[in-house]
């Protein structure tokens, strides 16, 4: 079954913070670590990956820290858990396109294909301001 990870929490909950600073108000990633008891250097990676995919940018500086680039009603739950941790699918033969040898075999790709179809849809359908209180 999928699962969301630990690090996509962690990442849901940076991103509500970020939310929530004053508009162009940087948070420190340290600063959010102690707050929280979340591993600074996990909460490095997270960030790090939220930069790369352009949700987030940093600034340099006593001030420094993360801004967030996106509202959250345009972040779905499936493009954060892929960013942070890979495309997502019930069974693995169905990530990143593989090739199973036993397709023509295989007595429950129709109901997998179908339940993954689903879950893909349902998790591209909830966006992450869906999370805020």
């Amino acid at each position: 079954m999928i699962k969301l990870s630990k690090e996509l929490d962690y990442t849901i909950q940076f991103l509500i913070a970020l939310s929530r600073q004053e508009e162009n108000a940087p948070l420190s990633v340290r600063k959010f670590s102690k707050n929280t008891t979340i591993s600074f250097l996990f909460l490095q990676r997270i960030a790090g990956k939220l930069r790369e995919a352009e949700i987030v940018k940093s600034t340099k500086g006593v001030n420094g820290g993360y801004v967030l680039l996106k509202q959250l009603n345009e972040l779905t739950l499936k493009d954060i858990s892929e960013i942070i941790d890979g495309e997502q699918s019930i069974v693995e033969c169905f990530k990143y396109n593989r090739n199973c040898k036993m397709v023509a075999e295989c007595q429950t790709i129709s109901v997998f294909q179908k339940i993954n179809i689903d879950i893909l849809n349902y998790l591209s359908s909830v966006t992450i301001d869906k999370y805020v209180a």
